[in-house]
């Protein structure tokens, strides 16, 4: 049996690479999520409901205001250099690299400036626990930026499970150590001391990055005068960019929402539940950082067969998975986050499943997104998200008036699965592939048939 396995991951196809990369980068994933999860136990305790709103606040204008900074760029990176180290184009590889490079950093500049110039001006500025947060995490503005771009060039070169390091694990570990270590120096937390730690951890994360990139890309490379076609990548990013942004307005807005429209410590509970809802998406994100590169290397060769094959058995993985993260949550949940975070965080429960059928329905829908991205249809994927994010605007309002921050999960749930409706739908009519949990058993069939 032993034996079996291990000849069978030896193969040259598809499967054995799929295989190994999913199993790779969810050890890596579960890795950093075990660091994610003790940081937001020691942010819960140490910055207390209050404290943890303020934080969250101050995380969620960062992450908006990083959005024009990365311009879809990770996106177009994974495709263009999947394409490219297929194609053995070290001249469309040299140039996309160094292009997307210059970008992320003169706009997450701009940008940096930007913030740190309104939050020194406005009233109060820096003096306030918010304003002062925000200055701080604007300094994440350009670590965040290149890191991804050092993710996304790792997942262009299939190494997709090395790709999950510097962020999913140096990072998390970096943050979480600063601030035990702030702990035992006598320090005491604040939301200022907490977006400080951050701020080294992704440095750290950044630095282990490029060096990871370093070794990886083809010796010679930076010597190859690059070719670059910067209408055609500008015209790619775009809607990829947009998408991204909406991606994330729709992921913060809920926060944002919640901190003008009830006190700070309701802003907490949500925020402890968020996290939590990472933890149920964590198989969402693995399956999906797999697929990219393999999409775009399958749709490039041709081989759609296997294309559709692998698209069917990666949403019923993804189907599986949650449902299972979930069941500990049904039985026990309030228990659970009342003794891991405190007793003040127990009503983050209903929350937490009230997100988790967003979740499940992203996961039984499939990787439109990827999938539509990849293949050349980035902007099905932005109307489908400008669809996601109109809805959420419409009933966040309302439903936050009338059930507070189980209400705001339930516009984000329904947000969420109209967007991962519509992903699957374009991807059915236009790429002619069902990529929904339902089509496992047909792909299957189809695979024996041959």
């Amino acid at each position: 049996m032993i034996s079996s396995v291990r000849q069978y991951l030896a193969g040259p196809g598809l499967g054995p690479l799929l295989v190994k990369s999913v199993v790779g980068t969810a050890g890596i994933s579960m890795a950093g999520m075990a660091f994610t999860f003790l940081l937001g136990w020691q942010l819960a305790r140490g910055l207390g409901a209050a404290g943890y709103g303020i934080y969250g606040v101050a995380m969620a204008v960062v992450s908006i205001l990083g959005v024009p900074s990365q311009f879809g760029l990770p996106q177009l990176l994974t495709r263009e250099v999947a394409s490219a180290n297929a194609t053995a184009d070290r001249a469309r590889l040299s140039g996309v690299i160094r292009w997307s490079t210059r970008i992320a950093i003169v706009s997450s500049l701009v940008i940096l400036l930007l913030v740190v110039g309104w939050t020194v001006c406005r009233e109060r500025g820096v003096t306030s626990p918010l304003g002062a947060s925000l200055a701080v995490g604007a300094l994440l503005v350009p670590l965040v930026a290149l890191g991804a771009m050092t993710a996304a060039v790792l997942r262009g070169l299939l190494a997709v499970v090395i790709a999950q390091v510097p962020d999913n694990l140096v990072r998390p570990a970096v943050h979480s150590l600063l601030l035990g270590v702030l702990l035992i120096a006598g320090v005491a937390m604040t939301p200022v001391t907490a977006m400080s730690a951050g701020v080294v951890g992704a440095l750290v994360a950044l630095l282990t990055g490029v060096a990871l990139v370093w070794r990886r890309l083809p010796t010679g490379w930076v010597h190859v005068p690059p070719t670059e076609f910067h209408s055609q990548w500008l015209a790619a990013a775009f809607p990829m960019a947009l998408t991204e942004g909406l991606r994330v307005v729709q992921g913060q807005a809920a926060i944002l929402a919640l901190g003008a429209l009830v006190v700070m410590t309701e802003v907490g509970q949500f925020r402890v539940a968020a996290s939590l809802m990472t933890l149920l998406a964590f198989p969402l994100s693995v399956f999906n950082l797999v697929a990219a590169p393999h999409v775009s290397t399958l749709a490039a060769t041709g081989d759609h067969d296997r294309l559709r094959r692998m698209l069917a058995h990666v949403a019923s993985g993804m189907t599986v998975s949650v449902l299972i993260l979930v069941l500990p949550f049904a039985i026990a949940g309030r228990w659970l986050i009342a003794t891991v975070f405190g007793s003040e965080f127990g009503d983050s429960n209903p929350i937490v499943l009230v997100l988790a059928l967003g979740v499940l329905a992203n996961a039984a829908f499939g990787v439109g997104a990827t999938a539509l991205n990849m293949l050349g249809h980035p902007q099905r994927v932005t109307r489908a998200s400008v669809w996601s994010v109109a809805m959420l605007c419409l009933l966040l309002w309302p439903c936050i008036a009338i059930l507070g921050a189980v209400g705001a999960a339930g516009a984000v749930s329904a947000a969420m699965a109209l967007w991962s409706f519509l992903l699957w739908r374009d991807t059915k009519r236009l790429a002619g592939m069902d990529i929904g949990v339902w089509a496992w058993q047909q792909a299957t069939q189809g695979k024996q048939a041959r």
